[in-house]
């Protein structure tokens, strides 16, 4: 049986929310929940709603609607606000307490919403609400930007898809392997996403969560990586592979490369590539079989790698070590 997630909608008929210059937080999160269903069922999960029209239930009824589902986890989508327009801007993530699954995908989601562009204001507990007290399976209410925040809502209506696709990815890496992490076999991706993906990666010894160990292979989960030997301009997309550079120079060569990313949508990469790149990496986004894939440095050496990826690590990155020789990824 697939997983049953229960999307809420913050809000509905007379109570609008939070306000902004006609702006209602209760259409902006309706609209949203659609894409977000959307994105989750073509991961393969059922999806339920508290409400699909502009009709009001109390906290507490969502609560018992959600519970009624039978629905494994509870996602409840809202828009903040502050007293002063623009005050504050950005992401963040409630939940009753920081521990267990509903911890892990609360960041996940944050991380992921960073990724389009939301500064990330964190996990905040909250004890108080309804649809987190009242609620007997995992829940969670993301707060998707500042409603009276001008910069937040420019993204949230011009990168709305990328937003609902965000958090979808932002759940399903908490649930199950993503492919971004380390797996077993390159047929995941194909299995989980309706992708091909050529790339061969390391057998995984276990590795989960953001904070993982490296595995016996030197194949960690997690990383980012400062200034390898390869360097890469900022709006430079590499189209099936690695730059021409290395291809015409070091075909005879094993080289290392750190995998940090897969992505389904190229601003998405391009915009981790950028945040590399600013960073001091030297980050290339290459497609490969309909995947955008972004990725570190090109060392002789797996030490290198290693060591790069140890940095990349440190910075909460989860990221996989590849081979390149002959013209083709390992």
């Amino acid at each position: 049986m697939a997983t049953k997630i229960i999307l809420d909608p913050g809000h509905g008929g007379y109570d609008a929310g939070a306000s902004y210059e006609g702006r209602r937080e209760k259409d902006d999160v309706l609209n949203l929940a659609f894409d977000v269903a959307a994105n989750l069922r073509r991961l393969g999960y059922e999806v339920e709603f508290t409400r699909t029209d502009d009709v009001y239930d109390s906290p507490n009824e969502k609560a018992r609607i959600g519970n009624a589902s039978g629905a494994d986890y509870f996602i409840s989508l809202h828009r903040n606000s502050s007293a002063t327009p623009n005050q504050y801007e950005g992401v963040e993530t409630l939940v009753y307490s920081d521990t267990g699954t509903k911890a892990d995908m609360a960041r996940n989601i944050n991380s992921r919403l960073e990724d389009v562009g939301f500064k990330n204001l964190g996990v905040d507990v909250r004890k108080d609400l309804a649809v987190l007290r009242r609620t007997r399976m995992p829940a969670l209410l993301l707060e998707v930007g500042f409603i009276n925040n001008e910069g937040d809502n420019e993204l949230f209506d011009a990168r709305r898809a990328e937003i609902a696709e965000a958090i979808a990815v932002g759940i399903d890496e908490t649930l199950r392997p993503s492919v971004s992490a380390v797996v077993s076999n390159h047929d995941f991706v194909n299995d989980v996403y309706g992708y091909q993906t050529s790339m061969p990666v390391f057998a995984d010894t276990g590795v989960s969560g953001q904070n993982a160990e490296m595995s016996d292979d030197m194949t960690g989960q997690n990383g980012n990586t400062p200034n390898g030997s390869m360097t890469v301009p900022n709006d430079n997309m590499q189209n099936g592979g690695v730059t021409d550079n290395i291809q015409q120079s070091q075909d005879e060569q094993v080289i290392y490369q750190i995998l940090v990313s897969l992505f389904r949508n190229l601003a998405m990469a391009n915009y981790k590539m950028n945040q590399l790149i600013n960073s001091g990496f030297d980050a290339t986004a290459n497609e490969v079989d309909g995947l955008y894939q972004v990725r570190v440095g090109a060392f002789e050496t797996i030490e290198e790698a290693v060591m790069v990826q140890e940095q990349l690590r440190n910075r909460g990155y989860e990221t996989l070590i590849v081979t390149y020789q002959d013209g083709e990824i390992r």
